[in-house]
């Protein structure tokens, strides 16, 4: 079987495990972001030096007009699914430009041992599921020995380095025509979970305490960028629906 089948079919799969799993939802409170924004090291395992580095490279390739690319490390996330977590981080968090949607969100999570970087629907051309996956692998073995700081570093490099500079894809037009097909799939699957959230959510909820996840996509655009209560840095509202890549370490 070739590649782009094979990925085909992994995501075939992950889309019927969404769909199935609309109705499973668990309430998880996601954490403001730091006055610094661009690195919010929840968990306490990224060094000091690091912090400053991944805070001042962030901020400068943000404002000479690069994408926003934040890290957050938790020490749990209760067993929720990563990637609804990741997803509705960016969101609460309004990382990106809203009209470019551009944001990238790089979670670690120590408990569980998992790393995920979550890219905006308007990067995911430019990292895409493999390169983001090569970048996590790159990064493993300094992660999977305890050097947190210097993973991290090295993922964040990577994913600046390549929205600086991106490389050719190597993919053949088996695996366009697969994503093709994999988009059509995927697309007509949303039209069906947006209706029945949509069933569910009749009868009005109030507040925004937390969030439903457990399996729920969370696409489409929404604005934001709440801020911590002290000030610093926000996000500009972009758009987020599940790009990007995840691993162990």
């Amino acid at each position: 079987m070739s590649r782009g089948k094979i990925r085909f079919a992994a995501l075939i799969s992950a889309i019927f495990v969404l769909f199935i799993n609309i109705c499973a939802f668990a309430k998880v409170d996601i954490p403001n972001h730091t006055d610094r924004f661009f690195i919010n090291d929840y968990a306490n395992v990224i060094d000091s030096e690091t912090e400053d580095y991944i805070f001042e490279k962030g901020k400068a390739y943000n404002a000479n007009g690069g994408p926003q690319v934040v890290v957050l490390t938790m020490e749990s996330i209760d067993g929720n699914d990563l990637e609804d977590f990741s997803i509705e981080t960016a969101r609460k968090w309004g990382i990106g430009d809203k009209d470019a949607d551009n944001g990238v969100l790089i979670l670690l999570v120590m408990d569980s041992r998992d790393i995920r970087i979550e890219v905006g629907y308007g990067l995911e051309g430019v990292l895409n599921d493999g390169k983001c996956g090569r970048f996590i692998r790159n990064a493993t073995d300094s992660l999977s020995a305890g050097d947190y700081s210097e993973g991290i570093k090295q993922i964040y490099d990577s994913v600046i380095g390549e929205l600086e500079d991106p490389t050719p894809d190597e993919e053949d037009d088996d695996d366009t025509m697969v994503e093709i097909m994999t988009y059509v799939v995927f697309f007509i699957v949303l039209a069906i979970v947006v209706f029945i959230t949509n069933i569910k959510g009749r009868g009005g909820r109030g507040g925004h305490g937390g969030y439903r996840s457990g399996g729920g996509y969370y696409g489409g655009g929404f604005s934001g960028g709440s801020s911590s209560g002290g000030g610093g840095f926000s996000g500009g509202g972009g758009s987020f629906g599940g790009g990007g890549a995840s691993g162990k370490f």
